[in-house]
């Protein structure tokens, strides 16, 4: 029991699950449920809240603690857990609190839940441990696929969404340890981003699309690798060609038991780092810039990229550097015109073990890796497969003969994003003095959860026309439009609605985008785009969206809407009397074998909100 909560009368409360220490990350400390749990007395609520001052972690179903009372002094972000099946008063309590900042935590039955809270679609990472014979572990080979154990969700304070995904194998020997340490060095991390603002862009000059952190774990060994990769769009007015940059974080961690050496019969050394392998690719584009490059041997490893681009905007520069030390290590570049690529080869142990192998290969390493591609312009959706392949070796003596035992992780994703959607609807308006109308704009990044930056303004000297407020705004939105009492018809004025910053869409490349105000008759009142609904699918290798889009037969564009509460494949669309849409079962994920992994769950589309509730 968490030391801030006491008995009261030898009645526990049962809608608390889980709370855990912020000094204590790694422990659980479960709350027995006692027999009266239907009613929060008075009492009651007030030790929940001191349990919420000393907690950095509470789960309930029940009871949600107070924002004010889990903020700590500095504001680093708290943690909000969800294991089972959560309520939709649960989910809409941790999408609040990941809109304010903290952090968002999902396991077992929770994780189908990700797209409710986060927004998000599952990527479709897939990996698998091999590992040889491992003393005192395997006697034989082995190879197994991962399995999603842990999502890990953050929303920085402009508008990106810090996504986490945990593998462990099936058959783990740490199901559960392992991924909770993992997880809670990835909340250290992500504190310490949140406590320097280390959300931004590289520059002003990208735009961020996508970021994630993929962690996965040896089936046989406590051997781990973690990247984190970031996607970014070039801020600029071009009309041939996009430019995207990915930013790969890589370290790895080994279990390293240290060495016996000299000439005794049973010698051992490891486990070590031994290699790695890195590759970056866009589907269609060229790679145009790099880092590192060459073979480096060198402690001190350094590189620059983007530095020939030329951004759009005052100042802008597209260059983005990093540099790291890695002694003892040899970096190999081996991209081509299409793949970023990199080798890694680690310093193993001198014959007899001695000396052992040097820091860099017995702790953990990271480094860090930059692509930047081109595409042709107006390429509406980019594909991005990122390949990283980890081994570690364990050398020993045993029984009177040498072994070189290994455990390879191997991880593939593929980022599946695009540039930036921002439009405006209608392009005019008429409005009656006094009146007020609206114009819905549509502000997203495809397949991603980050928020996209915007304002809009009146630029009419006269103060007959508002807005509620300029922004700025990081999501689409429909905005009243108000014309004076007494202005005198005729009248004409114009809104301005433009990215932050300037040219960071397709759409405002020449421009911001302009509604004209007429004072005068009342045009007709906005409506939902109406046609047809296209809504979840199959993007890319295996990756099953949730994105939807209405083809508005009127304008003949597709028009995006919210995202569908769940990912789907293969489901189905029933119209109802009322107008709205069923959407029932399908696949919500794909077995790597492309077996349909079905859900029985179901959605109803609202087209005069243009949103999805679940059912």
């Amino acid at each position: 029991m968490h030391p801030s909560i006491k008995p009261i009368a030898g009645v526990m409360v049962a809608a608390i699950t889980s709370v855990l220490a912020p000094h204590e990350p790694s422990r659980a400390h479960s709350l027995v449920a006692g027999k009266r749990t239907g009613v929060l007395t008075a009492s009651m609520k007030r030790v929940l809240r001191r349990a919420c001052v000393a907690a950095a972690v509470v789960v309930t179903a029940a009871w949600t603690c107070p924002a004010t009372a889990v903020d700590e002094p500095t504001h680093s972000p708290q943690i909000v857990e969800l294991s089972v099946t959560p309520s939709a008063d649960d989910i809409a309590t941790a999408k609040e609190r990941l809109r304010q900042g903290d952090l968002v935590r999902l396991t077992g039955k929770a994780l189908g839940s990700v797209s409710q809270i986060g927004g998000i679609v599952l990527s479709n990472t897939r990996g698998a441990s091999t590992s040889g014979p491992v003393p005192g572990r395997t006697s034989s080979a082995r190879s197994t696929p991962l399995i999603r154990h842990t999502i890990g969700l953050r929303k920085s304070r402009s508008g990106v969404v810090h996504q986490l995904e945990i593998f462990t194998s099936a058959e783990s020997k740490h199901p559960q340890t392992r991924p909770r340490e993992a997880f809670a060095r990835w909340v250290k991390d992500q504190r310490a981003l949140s406590a320097k603002a280390g959300d931004a862009a590289p520059s002003q000059a990208w735009t961020p699309l996508f970021n994630i952190t993929l962690i996965a774990e040896s089936e046989v060994t406590p051997n781990e690798t973690q990247s984190t990769v970031n996607v970014y769009r070039l801020v600029e007015t071009n009309d041939a060609n996009d430019w995207y940059m990915v930013l790969t974080d890589a370290s790895l961690l080994p279990d390293y038991q240290g060495c016996v050496f000299g000439f005794a019969p049973n010698l051992f050394c490891g486990w070590y780092n031994q290699s790695r392998s890195i590759q970056i690719s866009l589907s269609g584009g060229t790679l145009i810039d790099h880092g590192p490059t060459g073979t480096v041997t060198s402690s001190t490893v350094g590189f620059s990229i983007g530095g020939s681009l030329s951004p759009a905007g005052p100042g802008f520069s597209g260059n983005y550097s990093q540099t790291w030390t890695q002694p003892a290590v040899t970096t190999t570049d081996t991209s081509n015109a299409t793949i970023a690529a990199w080798n890694e080869a680690f310093t193993g142990p001198a014959p007899l073990f001695d000396p052992p192998p040097p820091i860099t290969s017995t702790s953990g390493f990271l480094s860090h890796q930059g692509a930047i591609f081109s595409t042709p312009e107006g390429t509406t959706s980019i594909s991005i497969p990122v390949q990283i392949s980890t081994t570690w070796a364990f050398n020993g003596t045993l029984d009177g003969l040498d072994h070189t035992f290994l455990d390879t992780l191997e991880l593939s994703t593929t980022i599946n994003t695009g540039p930036p959607f921002f439009a405006v609807v209608p392009s005019s308006l008429s409005i009656a003095p006094g009146g007020t109308a609206t114009v819905r704009v549509t502000a997203l990044i495809p397949n991603s959860p980050d928020g996209f930056s915007w304002t809009i303004a009146t630029n009419h000297p006269a103060t007959w026309l508002s807005v509620p407020s300029p922004g700025p705004f990081s999501e689409s939105r429909d905005i009243p439009v108000t014309v004076a009492a007494g202005t005198a018809n005729g009248l004409t004025g114009t809104l301005t609605i433009d990215s932050m910053p300037a040219f960071a869409a397709p759409s405002v490349e020449g421009g911001p985008l302009l509604v004209n105000i007429t004072v005068g008759t009342p045009s007709p009142p906005l409506l939902p785009p109406a046609g047809v609904l296209l809504a979840g699918g199959e993007v890319s290798g295996l990756a099953i969206t949730n994105q939807a889009n209405v083809y508005d037969v009127a304008t003949q564009q597709i028009v995006p809407v919210a995202n569908m509460t769940t990912p789907r494949l293969g489901h189905t669309a029933t119209l109802l009397a009322n107008g709205d849409i069923l959407i029932a079962g399908g696949c919500t994920d794909q077995a790597p074998s492309f077996s349909c992994i079905a859900t029985a769950t179901a959605e109803i589309y609202h087209p005069a909100a243009s949103a999805f509730t679940a059912v």
